[in-house]
């Protein structure tokens, strides 16, 4: 701001000082230019103005050494942005060096030497040599532009707060969008995605296709997949729900509304099961005071039910399904109540082979008496 203000009253200083002025004006497309205005060509009543267009995205770096009357004779260098705006960038007098960049990318600028009407070489005032020296551009790497309708096409890598930008869009910073919340938006001819935080709770990524593709295995660092809030979650293949875990944790496999906490439709291949938390294992028809049915009430209630007792008709299984631990309780069950059943008879049959060599034995001897008594 002070420079600012030093360079407007070194301009209304030479206007005051001189009367009109002769103007040059010249026009320089070199991406390189030499300034000489010492000695001879420094004379009276000058305004020289260069205007530099180098056709390039770039920007123009000057080292220009002045040696002038002060106050009346300057040196002054404007930047020129893509629409011919002028901002001024130094205005000196006096004696000094003056290097400076322009400030856009528009390869553009514009340089004045003007004296007034007082002091020259032609007079004899030999320690005012003018001015010497160039201007060249830098970042050149940047190739072409073009302004179309107030677009703005590159040709070649767009650097946003950076000078050497290392792809056609390289953003030194966090890039925001216009959504929600500053999400941002990448469109294409077939749709959008949307990405970025739209709320305090989550970052968003949005999209109006039907589905996201990945081409790699999608890696989680927290090793969690989880639902919005009370909804459940579904694996698919060729279209088609294979697994659901609902909003309660209950796990569906063929089936999207599990009714236990492992639901399968269809069968199940495993090398071992084992359950845990039995309460009560059948050994207790092992125990004294076990009530054993008889054979008779056995057949009896087979007679009436159509099923041994203590397991599920055919109906009840075919409507209900069965429990497989409870029923393989069940079948335990009945398998030591055969085996009760299987002693029993085995206590009956040794009774009844005792039973039987004793009437044997009693036979054979009253034989041998009735033989004796004969002889």
């Amino acid at each position: 701001m002070k420079t600012l203000k030093i360079a407007l009253l070194l301009i209304l200083a030479v206007a005051l000082c001189r009367p009109a002025v002769k103007a040059n004006t010249y026009y320089v497309s070199q991406t390189s230019y030499d300034f000489d205005y010492s000695y001879e060509d420094y004379v009276d009543d000058l305004y020289e103005e260069y205007y530099i267009n180098v056709g390039q995205p770039v920007r123009i770096s000057f080292s220009i050494e002045y040696h002038t009357e002060e106050d009346c004779d300057m040196v002054s260098i404007y930047d020129i942005d893509h629409y011919g705006h002028e901002t001024l960038l130094e205005c000196a007098s006096g004696d000094g060096l003056i290097t400076i960049n322009t400030v856009t990318y528009s390869g553009r600028a514009k340089i004045v030497f003007e004296t007034d009407g007082s002091v020259s070489y032609d007079n004899g005032q030999t320690d005012y040599m003018g001015f010497y020296g160039y201007y060249s551009v830098v970042n050149q790497n940047i190739t072409q532009y073009d302004y179309i309708d107030k677009n703005l096409s590159v040709i070649g890598k767009l650097g946003v707060g950076i000078e050497t930008p290392q792809e056609k869009l390289h953003v030194n910073g966090p890039v925001r969008g216009h959504g929600t919340g500053g999400a941002l938006q990448v469109k294409t001819d077939h749709g959008y995605v949307t990405v970025g935080p739209q709320t305090a709770s989550y970052g968003h990524l949005f999209t109006d296709r039907p589905a996201f593709l990945m081409n790699k295995p999608l890696a989680l660092q927290t090793g969690v997949l989880s639902s919005l809030d009370n909804s459940g979650l579904s694996l698919q293949t060729s279209g088609q729900t294979r697994l659901t875990v609902d909003g309660s944790g209950r796990v569906g496999i063929g089936t999207t509304s599990p009714r236990y906490d492992l639901d399968v439709k269809g069968r199940i291949r495993a090398t071992e099961v084992i359950i845990h938390h039995i309460d009560s294992f059948p050994d207790y028809v092992f125990r004294p005071g076990y009530e054993l049915r008889t054979v008779d009430e056995t057949d009896s209630y087979i007679r009436e039910h159509g099923h041994l007792p203590g397991l599920p008709s055919a109906a009840e299984a075919e409507q209900e399904g069965v429990s497989l631990s409870r029923l393989q309780l069940q079948l335990l069950e009945k398998v030591e109540e055969l085996t009760l059943y299987v002693i029993s008879q085995q206590r009956m049959l040794e009774r009844q082979q005792a039973e039987i060599a004793r009437l044997k034995a009693a036979l054979s001897s009253d034989t041998t008496n009735n033989s004796d008594h004969d002889m």
